[in-house]
């Protein structure tokens, strides 16, 4: 078999291919790479199989000298086993934050997940808007090998929060156990500082169930033209202020992302991934959080076919700024944005991209007197009005995806 290109058999069209990856990384423990994409497994002059890898998606798979038929044979079933399997298993339980208090639950009918209030014993925030934390109960498939089920369950607890985060109002959160963060804090008014890491638990908590929790109480439910609207507009009047709420069509969302492609589905989780991480940049670098959020409509945008000119070849197609603005204006105009301010937003992208400014708020962080405020009004309409618009256009291009039925239920 060596040399032999086995790619077929293992339908990577089918596959997560980081949990491939996982999987094939636990059976060999060690890999190194021969080339600039192509890594074998294991580490050894006399290997098993050859990879070629590009951003994390594996394009081909070949056979090494190692690979036995009957290991072939072993591979594949486990294989089958462990990413094949389309049973739930049980349910992974994750806590996230809330950017309100969470005092009811909601169980979707588009997939077995539910979100739950936190147990009596949690620990709460002594304000209204904090990180409130809630559960996440969500489905895992089931799989043969342990380690790989971990992956899973931290997998799809992550996914889960950035789909959340994308499709709801204020950011939905989870402290990362990849890479906790350590800062130096303090506690109440006593100002010694305490060198912490960022992380939360419950006591007694669990991470995984047998089956979704019994829970009576509700969390409130609004309707969506209500629920996304301008905070200051009369529609919103009956979205509560101190309470964490839900648009009626949320389910409806979630049913359209699980119906995604998985080129779309992974397209959507980049676009949620983005929206993210930029809202995590916020207290850091206000430029570099717009920057993300308009790189975030720009990944939904579909490039057009290459016009090219007859005489010099040069494609004369519509330019990124054009195209910008053409998606802004079909899958935007409901985020209830001035008009004004979405012209403005790729312009603003460009000269903070090549460095002509930053945002005030990042320039000079320190001026922060009543004229200085002031003149800055135009730029915080601009730099507060770029989540909202990533959000709309991602809602707005989920709700106008065609219909697909996956092959296999999503994680």
């Amino acid at each position: 078999m060596n040399g032999n290109d086995i790619t077929g058999r293992f339908s990577i069209d089918q596959v997560d291919h980081h949990e491939l990856l996982q999987m094939l990384s636990l059976r060999y423990g060690t890999s190194w790479r021969v080339s600039d994409r192509e890594i074998t497994l294991p580490a050894a002059h006399e290997y098993a199989l050859r990879l070629k890898i590009r951003h994390g998606r594996v394009e081909k798979i070949f056979a090494g000298s190692a690979l036995s038929r009957p290991e072939f044979d072993e591979l594949l079933d486990q294989l089958h086993a462990d990413l094949f399997d389309e049973r739930i298993a049980e349910f992974g339980v994750e806590v996230l934050f809330a950017p309100k208090p969470v005092e009811g639950s909601f169980r979707f009918s588009s997939l077995p997940m539910q979100i739950l209030p936190p147990p009596a014993e949690a620990a709460r925030p002594p304000q209204i808007n904090a990180h409130h934390p809630f559960l996440l109960e969500f489905p895992i498939r089931a799989c043969r090998t342990p380690d790989l089920k971990m992956m899973r369950r931290r997998k799809n607890a992550m996914e889960w929060t950035w789909v959340l985060n994308a499709l709801l109002n204020g950011a939905v959160t989870t402290y990362s156990h990849v890479r906790p963060q350590q800062l130096w804090t303090i506690h109440g008014d006593v100002f010694d500082p305490v060198w912490s890491t960022r992380s939360y638990s419950i006591p007694g908590s669990r991470i995984f169930a047998d089956r979704l929790s019994d829970h009576d109480a509700l969390l409130p439910v609004i309707p969506a033209a209500a629920y996304f609207s301008n905070v200051l507009s009369p529609a919103h009047a009956g979205v509560p202020l101190d309470a964490f709420s839900l648009p009626d069509n949320l389910d409806d969302l979630v049913a359209a992302f699980l119906r995604l492609n998985d080129d779309r589905r992974r397209r959507f989780l980049r676009v949620a991934t983005t929206i993210y991480l930029a809202r995590q940049l916020w207290d850091t670098s206000v430029s570099s959080y717009f920057l993300g959020c308009v790189q975030a409509i720009e990944t939904l945008i579909e490039p057009p076919e290459r016009v090219p000119c007859p005489t010099c070849n040069r494609d004369t197609g519509p330019g990124a700024a054009r195209l910008f603005r053409e998606f802004v204006e079909t899958h935007c105009v409901s985020s209830g944005i001035d008009q004004a301010i979405l012209k403005q937003l790729y312009k603003v992208r460009s000269a903070l991209a090549h460095g002509d400014y930053l945002f005030q708020l990042d320039e000079a962080p320190w001026a922060l007197n009543t004229a200085a405020r002031v003149a800055s009004d135009g730029e915080q309409d601009i730099h507060m009005a770029a989540l909202t618009v990533a959000k709309t256009g991602l809602r707005s291009w989920l709700m106008n995806q065609p219909t697909h039925q996956p092959d296999a239920p999503a994680d």
